[in-house]
């Protein structure tokens, strides 16, 4: 059976070297895009605190429900891994997955969503209402969100996205998931596209 494009997500090694290979050995042909990622997750102690947290907005802003239709438009339009039909997953997303979303008067300006297996994806606000604690705001929320119903938050993080590393390998409500070294486990988001 070909697929026109799917993706994997795995940790570098044995287990991605031996999938390569027999991707391919397949009659059908796959251009292959890798995004490397760093998985973040909050421990049982860090959990605790998220719970704990009062997360407020600056005046004129609120948190509230996405609108399925012209919320999830607006969400998929400014991801920069939507691909087809990403707006029908979106939708879906939102209806079946704790999400968060930030409104200003009526405009939506701040959300995260979450996946169906529980990685909280997503996060993005409007550049124009940056700089103003709604980011944060935001993934502490979703992050109760999914504590609240017995997930565990969880995160990749892109490589090349140097400044949300930084913040994340600082920020004391995440945990980097690491090696028995100490050392950051790379988890590769490869994406693989029918030629």
């Amino acid at each position: 059976m070909a697929f026109d494009r799917f993706t994997l997500f795995v940790n570098r090694g044995a287990i991605q070297d031996s999938f390569q290979a027999y991707m391919g050995k397949l009659p059908q042909k796959y251009s292959i895009y890798s995004n490397p990622c760093l998985l973040f997750y909050m421990s049982p102690l860090q959990r605790k605190k998220v719970m704990n947290l009062n997360i407020s907005l600056l005046d004129g802003y609120k948190f509230d429900e996405a609108n399925m239709e012209e919320d999830a438009k607006v969400i998929t339009d400014t991801w920069i891994h939507a691909g087809p039909h990403e707006l029908e997953q979106t939708k879906l997303k939102l209806k079946y997955c704790p999400s968060v979303l930030v409104r200003h008067g009526a405009d939506a300006v701040g959300f995260e969503i979450s996946s169906p297996f529980g990685t909280q994806n997503h996060l993005f606000v409007l550049e124009e209402h940056r700089r103003k604690g709604i980011g944060s705001a935001v993934e502490m929320k979703l992050a109760q969100e999914c504590i609240g119903i017995g997930n565990i938050p969880l995160k990749f993080v892109e490589l090349w996205n140097e400044a949300a590393v930084d913040r994340t390998n600082r920020d004391v409500s995440w945990t980097r998931n690491n090696n028995a070294n100490g050392k950051p486990l790379i988890t590769d988001t490869i994406h693989y596209v029918a030629q």
